[in-house]
């Protein structure tokens, strides 16, 4: 089996106050709303990460000379970071002006080495414009753009970025032409929710089955058969699972660690029901880890399944190795949202603090502890040794591993505790 490499992706809400948007912000509902597509939100707000977002437009920053910051001030008209995503070199935020940049190793992205001086601050990502939602995968990034199209970009790693060739490509390269709704994406296959039926189409690596198709590598975007009315999907290495409009978890790909939650399954391309879940459970939120799968559910109760080798269940790694039933934590706090990133999974409260179990959370990998000198956060994105965060006035924290730069502060110094934001060159 290739060495695993996790970038989070998931989806939890945030709450996304733009406060240099104030004519959009009066003729709206504030951005809290959660969506589930475009249409749930008010007309002229895009949904990203279910949440719904103003739209930002070069007007709403005013052409007057007279009303510019002065040299030296923050220019309160810049773009700034509304969602984040993690790899396990490089980090990247969606701006509010629809456009995306990264930090950290830019081959990663099948970018020039030249570019490696700059590498520990932010870079635009060209060719990525209109951009709704951006997913980090292990060395491709993906955009769901406005219009309902995808684009890829990075290293085809021998599956291909979703174009139907096996070509890198430095440049976004069209996957899916119209009505993606969704696009969670981990290490070298990815999904999207598509069309007004919400069915699930896949793309990618799928050695285990975990494009859900026959193909391997699938190399462009193929239904899954039997799987529809898609709300959540959340990608491990190898293995997918997605939750229905009808209360149904649904799991396909490896399922060596039990991470599919169907116990003496041998795993495969045919997507499986979990036993544990149906329209009497709530779930809110649906994460996965490289191997482990986790929910956060209506009641307030987080549960989580697959591989404990690293505590990843939150339960002692002595205790258990693998579980297929859903195993309940019980962390210091009632969580709102939910992120996932290789073994490290992460939850904010509702007072906006993080809150981490799995190793490298600064405590017993399978106790949660809390990320100190984090307030206000609206989104966590854990990714294989570092992650970040995004705090209610837009700022960007990273902690971790930083030899590529992927915390963004300038430096390649690692940092086991958030301390200096990421540089905002995107306000320059």
């Amino acid at each position: 089996m290739a060495p695993r490499h996790a970038p989070a992706f998931n989806a939890p809400a945030i709450a996304l106050a733009l406060a240099a948007l104030p004519l959009a912000l009066a003729a709206c509902q504030p951005p809290s709303l959660a969506c589930q597509s475009d249409d749930d939100c008010y007309l002229g707000e895009s949904c990203v990460l279910e949440t719904c977002v103003p739209p930002y437009s070069d007007a709403d920053a005013g052409s007057d000379a007279d009303d510019s910051p002065e040299v030296g001030e923050p220019n309160p008209d810049a773009p700034k970071p509304v969602a984040l995503s993690t790899s396990s070199t490089y980090s990247c935020a969606l701006l509010s002006d629809a456009t995306v940049w990264c930090w950290g190793d830019p081959r990663a992205l099948g970018l020039a080495p030249e570019r490696d001086a700059e590498a520990p601050l932010p870079w635009k990502i060209e060719g990525l414009e209109n951009v709704a939602e951006v997913l980090a995968s292990y060395e491709s990034l993906c955009a769901r753009l406005h219009d309902g199209s995808v684009q890829c970009l990075g290293k085809s790693l021998d599956h291909g970025l979703g174009d139907g060739t096996l070509e890198d490509s430095a440049l976004p390269v069209d996957v899916i032409a119209e009505g993606a709704t969704r696009l969670p994406a981990k290490l070298a296959h990815a999904c999207a929710v598509v069309g007004e039926d919400e069915t699930l189409h896949c793309w990618g690596d799928n050695t285990h089955g975990q494009t859900g198709s026959q193909d391997d590598p699938t190399l462009m975007p193929a239904r899954v058969e039997g799987v529809g009315g898609v709300t959540h999907i959340a990608a491990g290495d190898y293995h997918t699972c997605v939750l229905t409009r009808d209360g149904e978890v649904r799991c396909f790909g490896d399922n060596d660690a039990l991470q599919l939650g169907v116990d003496g399954a041998a795993g495969g391309a045919q997507p499986l029901a979990h036993p544990y879940f149906s329209s009497e459970i709530t779930v809110l939120e649906l994460v996965a880890g490289a191997t482990h799968t986790c929910v956060l559910l209506s009641n307030d109760e987080l549960r989580c399944w697959g591989d404990n080798a690293f505590g990843q269940l939150g339960q002692p790694e002595d205790d258990i190795a693998t579980s297929a039933t859903p195993l309940l934590l019980e962390p210091p706090v009632a969580l709102s949202s939910l992120a996932s990133g290789s073994e490290l999974t992460c939850g904010i409260s509702a007072e906006g603090k993080v809150f981490c179990f799995g190793p490298g959370n600064g405590a017993e990998p399978h106790e949660f502890a809390e990320v100190e000198g984090l307030e206000n956060v609206t989104q966590v994105a854990p990714a294989l040794d570092h992650s970040c965060a995004l705090t209610e006035d837009h700022t960007v924290y990273c902690w971790g591993r930083n030899d590529f730069g992927q915390l963004g502060d300038g430096s390649t110094d690692n940092a086991e505790l958030p301390g200096t934001p990421v540089v905002a060159t995107w306000a320059g």
